[in-house]
């Protein structure tokens, strides 16, 4: 009943000035986006990327921490950083509920959407951050397995 009242209120609000076409090419990331996947590289730098940069490609920032990373570490980094999401999505999995697991999956989904607009994952920043936090919280500490071995 609210939706036909307020949704023109909150398309302006999401467009925040921005045309159609700057809305439909997120504000010109698919353009940076399209530049770093289409780039000539020799096959060493498809596979182990070509180095730290600033995260950017040609000037303009990449905003996505996949094209970061394929930029700077290449496909194996891509394939480390998805095999380290997915082992922490399954050590959350298998974890007993409480509190620890509730935070760890929290922050762990928080990062994977996070990911895709915003630089991070393959460097030392808040992100990164984020998951070590998530995995220490998901490691069980000697005095926590002593106790359940004992019961």
């Amino acid at each position: 009943m609210i939706a036909p009242v307020a949704s023109p209120v909150v398309l302006s609000w999401l467009e925040r000035g921005q045309t159609t076409q700057q809305i439909n090419d997120l504000t010109g990331r698919t353009k940076v986006w399209e530049g770093v996947v289409t780039e000539s590289r020799p096959l060493p730098n498809v596979v182990l990327g070509s180095g730290m940069s600033n995260d950017a490609f040609n000037g303009l920032p990449i905003d996505d921490s996949w094209l970061a990373i394929y930029q700077d570490q290449g496909l194996f980094g891509d394939a480390v950083m998805a095999a380290m999401l997915l082992v922490l999505l399954l050590v959350a999995a298998t974890r007993p509920r409480g509190p620890a697991r509730a935070v760890a999956l929290f922050l762990i989904v928080y990062c994977i959407p996070a990911s895709i607009t915003e630089t991070g994952l393959g460097q030392a920043n808040p992100y990164m951050l984020d998951l070590f936090v998530a995995a220490s919280l998901l490691v069980s500490s000697p005095r926590h397995r002593q106790l359940r071995l004992a019961a």
